[in-house]
């Protein structure tokens, strides 16, 4: 995915490559399903890649809640379980949790715990008003992690943090 050019000249595009350490160089895969940018990807343990969110053409009027499995065997994306929420610029915010799980801590107001063997999520408790996009997020010890900063929701840059706590009281994952 990606985009060339900007404002009405924009192309978004679906294709894909591979880079190959051993010889230096991308080659071209299947494409996605679909056309985005401005989304996230993350390898998971099976390698499979799980490609997140992003945006078409109108940028925040196009936000998706998307997600493709690529599948580096026979080379070929198929579409996943959606997220809750729609998320884009979102990059490096989507963390591999020790259980499995994905904690998908930017690209919108809330964070979501996503399983990829089930594609179920569920939206973390606790802070409403993530900052969004262009956060980052760092995987602490005991399967926590910290989000900072971003901007979004209609508000310049922030510089809040929020951390994400796995194995609250209550069962479910929370943000204070």
């Amino acid at each position: 995915g990606g985009h060339q050019g900007r404002g009405s000249a924009i192309r978004i595009s679906r294709t894909a490559e591979i880079f190959y350490a051993t010889v230096g160089r991308f080659m071209p895969t299947g494409a996605m399903t679909i056309r985005r940018h401005k989304h996230d990807a993350i390898m998971l343990g099976n390698g499979q890649v799980l490609v997140l969110g992003g945006a078409d053409e109108r940028d925040n009027e196009g936000v998706y809640s998307s997600v493709e499995v690529f599948d580096q065997a026979n080379g070929v994306f198929r579409s996943g379980s959606p997220m809750r929420a729609g998320r884009y610029k979102f990059r490096g915010t989507s963390l591999a949790l020790p259980d499995g799980t994905l904690l998908l801590g930017g690209g919108a107001p809330r964070a979501e715990v996503y399983n990829p063997a089930t594609g179920k999520s569920d939206v973390v408790g606790g802070v409403d008003q993530l900052a969004g996009q262009f956060s980052t997020a760092t995987l602490l010890p005991g399967g926590r992690a910290l989000i900072a900063g971003g901007y979004g929701q209609g508000r310049g840059p922030r510089a809040n943090a929020w951390i994400f706590e796995s194995s609250a009281s209550n069962g479910r994952p929370t943000g204070r």
